[in-house]
């Protein structure tokens, strides 16, 4: 296990959270990956601190580009780590290019959606591709959730 910063960064649903109306959730890791803080934000926070720690701004920013259902070991530069807190190799070089893998992702997930929710969510996430099209892994998702309907 590397001697880091890391954290658990995710967009949870509302279900599963103390408060609603702060749906970004910032957990931070100890040596072995087990959380030992957690602190909550919403999409307005530009700072965070837990237990007297000041959060990265890359950290609070990784978080906010997650969508619902989603999230990621991040270090403190916001980059995305593996399940033991290597680096991941190829990560994208933009933020753009980050959120629009996560779209594939996210497209991949709407397949097994029941209808009329997979309806709701593909028109939203339509909305969020259209304006990442400039990016390869934008028009994967376009294409992905043209063939969805």
């Amino acid at each position: 296990m590397p001697d880091l910063e890391w954290y658990y960064v995710s967009h949870v649903i509302p279900d599963d959270i103390p408060n609603q109306t702060m749906p970004f959730e910032v957990q931070v890791l100890g040596k072995h990956g087990e959380a030992e803080a957690v602190g909550y934000i919403d999409v307005t926070y530009d700072s965070l601190a837990i237990n007297g720690k000041s959060i990265p701004s890359a950290v609070i920013e990784a978080v906010k580009r997650y969508p619902l259902g989603f999230g990621d070991y991040v270090d403190s530069a916001g980059k995305r780590l593996d399940l033991w807190g290597n680096p991941l190799p190829g990560q994208p070089e933009t933020d753009r290019e980050t959120l629009a893998s996560i779209l594939v992702e996210t497209a991949v997930r709407l397949i097994t959606m029941p209808s009329p929710c997979r309806r709701r969510a593909i028109a939203r996430l339509r909305a969020v591709v259209t304006s990442y099209g400039e990016t390869h892994a934008a028009q994967r998702a376009q294409s992905m959730l043209n063939s969805l309907g």
